[in-house]
């Protein structure tokens, strides 16, 4: 089973349609096909609370998006399954209630860390490598965060993460300080043109 990027489930999101309810026939099945893939999620064991199929979204080519809670309030494993069928295509792990958080900025060259406002990621992004701790970092939610590390040379090493580390990815580079603040500023927006303004690989971690 396929784990989308971010950039995709928007795309499904984008194309429209609408909440529906859990269809009962479908519901056992779509449990037992998450409780398959949770190991691959990097949440708490499938066992650590009751899991439920919370809610299903519709997208115009009538697949359906189930949402199985995770290991805190609005935050879900997504599975995209075809219509009528409990097998899923894909899966997602989102926190929707992230979303709604107020980013956080912490950037040690600038000792700062607050509210991420445009000036100063503007003013901090092309010298982080003046500094001891070269990195800056934007806080959404927990464990969800997109942040950066300048090498002595310059170079970016820019990553976000979905929920746990088994959804982190890294940008393919080479990545100058322009792309790299835009790129920061987007995510600070709490718009998603940074999903696609580069091209983002999913890296091996290990479990914290």
């Amino acid at each position: 089973m396929r784990l989308l990027q971010l950039h995709e489930y928007l795309d499904l999101l984008a194309a429209g349609g609408s909440s529906v309810p859990v269809p009962e026939e479908l519901r056992a099945g779509w449990l037992e096909q998450a409780r398959r893939i949770w190991p691959d999620t990097g949440l708490e064991p499938w066992e650590a609370r009751p899991r439920e199929v919370i809610a299903c979204h519709r997208d115009p080519h009538g697949r359906l998006l189930a949402h199985i809670n995770a290991d805190h309030d609005d935050c879900f494993v997504i599975l995209v399954c075809a219509p009528t069928q409990a097998a899923p295509e894909a899966w997602l792990l989102f926190d929707i209630g992230a979303e709604y958080n107020e980013i956080v900025f912490v950037c040690p060259y600038a000792d700062y860390e607050g509210p991420a406002g445009d000036e100063v990621i503007d003013a901090s992004i092309a010298h982080l490598n003046r500094h001891h701790d070269p990195f800056a970092v934007l806080l959404m939610g927990e464990g969800t965060y997109m942040q950066v590390y300048q090498d002595e040379s310059g170079q970016y090493e820019l990553e976000h993460q979905l929920v746990t580390t088994a959804c982190h990815y890294l940008a393919e580079g080479p990545l100058d300080a322009a792309a790299v603040t835009a790129v920061f500023k987007s995510y600070a927006r709490g718009d998603k043109d940074w999903t696609t303004a580069v091209r983002w690989r999913r890296i091996e971690l290990a479990a914290e």
